[in-house]
């Protein structure tokens, strides 16, 4: 069951989901783009909500807003698709899997055509091998 939760992917079912998670991270990586043009500084961890330290325009402040809120939208996608977004810029997407016995994540960035690496489950996209 694919919900978020204890979902485990095969590598099949992870490459044939693509289609529907290219579209909420490639708005993740533009609008995070836009965020990190925009120099909008954020305190603490981003959680899809910006908070603007710095006077600016209101536009570009509603501007940041709007794209915080997509980028809020297209998580929410993601989640309810059931992978987990690692990175903003890169679009880095996991998908939870079994190799061996054992957890580990099918690891995907926006651009490229198929799954073809993974890692260890505690480990990050740095020790990702090919499959």
């Amino acid at each position: 069951m694919k919900d978020g939760t204890g979902v485990r992917w095969t590598l099949e079912e992870a490459n044939a989901a693509l289609t529907e998670v290219s579209q909420p991270m490639g708005m993740v990586v533009e609008n995070s783009s836009l965020l990190r043009d925009l120099r909008v500084p954020a305190t603490g961890r981003f959680e899809g909500r910006v908070w603007l330290l710095t006077a600016g325009s209101q536009a570009r402040e509603e501007l940041a807003d709007r794209a915080a809120e997509r980028i809020e939208t297209a998580q929410s996608a993601l989640r309810a698709l059931g992978v987990t977004m690692k990175d903003c810029a890169l679009g880095l997407v996991d998908f939870e899997s079994i190799r061996e016995g054992r957890r580990v994540e099918l690891c995907w960035m926006l651009g490229e055509e198929n799954i073809s690496y993974w890692h260890e489950a505690d480990a990050g996209f740095s020790c990702r091998q090919p499959l």
